[in-house]
């Protein structure tokens, strides 16, 4: 009998330290598939705020032809569902050019405040998650400088603010729960 019972307890104990450990490795992959979306986010926002045609879209929204260019390049240019909105900010940082996916998108205010903006203009990039009422958003920014010289750290004054992102819902969640192999969702804040 007592070695029934201990033999029992041993083998639970290893089925919850199996348990656990898968559990764990779910949360590692789930936490590692998240960041490669914001660092996709970062370096894509990145890239395309140094474009010689981002500079002048943010410069000047009205000049003829502005907006063909980066709307065929970057925006048409993504995989469908990728993103729901794009922005692209002038140095005032009014609008110079709005992409939504539809008119239902959302957007969080953050993408727009003074401290963001602030921040993107002292990185060359930031890619991450914010949670706004009951909603995660995937949210990537650069600051758009004119293109690098050789040795400068910086391509210049700030011309604009590039800014991309969607609702991690639907079939941004869909790939990545298939990605992944299991099942996830969002759920909301306490």
């Amino acid at each position: 009998g007592t070695a029934l019972v201990l033999g029992t307890l041993a083998v639970d104990a290893v089925i919850r330290r199996v348990e656990q450990e898968g559990i764990s490795d779910h949360l590692t992959r789930a936490r590692l598939a998240f960041d490669r979306l914001a660092r996709r986010a970062q370096q894509q926002v990145a890239d395309y705020a140094f474009w010689d045609e981002t500079v002048r879209l943010a410069q000047n929204p009205e000049a003829p032809g502005a907006t063909g260019f980066f709307r065929r390049n970057f925006v048409e240019w993504m995989p469908p569902n990728r993103y729901e909105f794009i922005e692209l900010l002038n140095g005032r940082r009014e609008s110079a050019f709005e992409w939504l996916a539809s008119p239902q998108v959302r957007r969080p205010s953050v993408a727009k405040s003074a401290e963001f903006l602030d921040s993107l203009a002292r990185a060359e990039g930031v890619g991450g998650y914010v949670r706004e009422g009951g909603a995660l958003y995937l949210v990537g920014g650069a600051a758009v400088h004119p293109s690098r010289r050789a040795g400068d750290l910086v391509g210049g004054k700030v011309r604009g603010y590039l800014v991309i992102g969607r609702v991690m819902h639907g079939e941004a969640l869909d790939r990545m729960q298939e990605d992944l192999q299991f099942g996830m969702q969002i759920l909301p804040p306490d």
